[in-house]
């Protein structure tokens, strides 16, 4: 308990207040952990991926991936420095996207947000966003006034997987004009 209360007793709170953020004293104070043991499981390809839900990075992770998938990404598409800078900006595009999605999620313990994380894990609403890709030039909209007026924070978000095997992967995005 002791960590609990140098945390909820630490200038945390005054630097969030005077930085413009939400987090007061209070909050700290009457934060109770919450362990979530379930994971969202969503397939791209041959793979199943099971990710943390919201408010974590999984939604996130499965709409990047799925908007990806439709580009058919191969050795090719890196081979020639055209072909790279296509696919990173494809990559880029599709990270852009998904940051003005992951501004509509919240924890599921005070905000609905099911009906979000299934549009971000549907191949359908991908296929949409894909569809809104252009490969010659950078998106000036990206749908942020869907997003219930959330500031773009340009924040980063972070994913590690590790597989039974040893394999593993990362993804980190940030997203910053």
């Amino acid at each position: 308990m002791k960590g609990v209360m140098r945390l909820n007793h630490a200038n945390l709170s005054k630097s969030s207040c005077n930085t413009g953020g939400i987090v007061t004293r209070e909050d700290l104070k009457n934060y109770e952990p919450v362990l979530n043991e379930s994971a969202i499981n969503f397939t791209v390809g041959n793979y199943t991926f099971h990710a943390p839900d919201a408010p974590f990075g999984g939604p996130v992770l499965a709409l990047i991936l799925n908007i990806l998938k439709g580009y058919n990404i191969s050795s090719s598409s890196v081979s020639t420095t055209e072909n790279k800078t296509l696919t990173y900006h494809r990559m880029i595009e599709a990270f852009r996207f998904a940051n003005v999605q992951k501004g509509k999620l919240g924890d599921p313990l005070y905000e609905n947000v099911a009906g979000i994380v299934k549009n971000m894990t549907s191949e359908s609403f991908a296929d949409k966003i894909r569809s809104k890709i252009n490969d010659s030039f950078k998106q000036k909209d990206y749908g942020q006034e869907d997003s219930n007026g959330v500031p773009d924070d340009h924040g980063t978000s972070h994913l590690s997987v590790l597989a039974e095997d040893g394999s593993a992967v990362a993804v980190t995005s940030s997203i910053n004009n």
